[in-house]
């Protein structure tokens, strides 16, 4: 019976753990968001408690947007440094065989992967080895090591911070749109009074020029601002050469 090629079974190993990498990458990201989200989180309550006991105005609601602002920004780089920390094969491997003996021989073989050019030890010896660990694990599933359902429980925590995180966001939204329609209509108020208190201080003379005969009844009529025009009715009289 022929042997199998050592890179027919590399390859098989490497495929099998890769799998495993994968999950393991997942985990470690979802963790490094739940972490990040959970100190964003606890920045919002730690805002809400000192609005709802020192009344914070406008400027506690400033300190609190550059509070997230700088969490946020944070929470970004935390995340982007945890993920280029890549996990090598051999990490994987050494992973695997905390769950299944196989005394080193994949952790060898997945060094060998990584690095087949360097590799300090006997060629001839690690080939044999990776036919030996391929077919004795061959019927052993390597997932089995990743504890799958942290996926859930990563999950059910992250959309519990985004709750916090939405409501803290929605919240502030209302109060600033509340605020800029607040200063929009006392600002459209004020024009509104202005202009109608200089149209109170015109008076406008609806009656043209008056022609009439002195010791006669007069009707004057005129109007202020935009009220209904009033009449003035008096009687010129001629005293000493004046009118009055």
């Amino acid at each position: 019976m022929m042997p199998v090629p050592v890179d027919s079974a590399l390859n098989d190993l490497t495929n099998r753990v890769r799998i495993v990498r994968q999950w393991l990458l997942t985990l470690k990201c979802l963790h490094a968001i739940s972490v990040a989200l959970g100190c964003l989180a606890v920045a919002v309550v730690v805002c809400w408690g000192l609005f709802w006991f020192c009344k914070w105005q406008v400027a506690g609601h400033c300190l609190c947007g550059a509070v997230l602002v700088c969490c946020t920004a944070g929470a970004v780089l935390w995340i982007s440094h945890v993920r280029s920390r890549s996990v090598t094969y051999s990490e994987v491997g050494a992973t695997i065989e905390t769950r299944q003996t196989l005394h080193r021989q994949l952790v060898t073989a997945m060094e060998y992967y990584e690095d087949q050019a360097h590799f300090p030890y006997s060629r001839g010896l690690t080939h044999h080895m990776i036919r030996r660990v391929s077919k004795r694990s061959h019927a052993q599933d390597f997932g089995d090591c990743v504890p799958k359902r942290q996926v859930w429980v990563y999950g059910a925590i992250i959309g519990f911070e985004l709750m916090i995180l939405g409501g803290f966001v929605i919240s502030e939204s209302v109060f600033w749109v509340h605020l800029w329609t607040r200063s929009r209509m006392a600002a459209a108020s004020g024009q509104e009074a202005g202009a109608g208190a200089q149209d109170m201080e015109a008076l406008t003379a609806v009656t043209t020029d008056i022609l009439a005969e002195p010791n006669t009844l007069v009707t004057f009529e005129a109007r202020s601002g935009l009220e209904a025009s009033e009449l003035v009715r008096f009687v010129l009289r001629c005293c000493l050469g004046r009118f009055r």
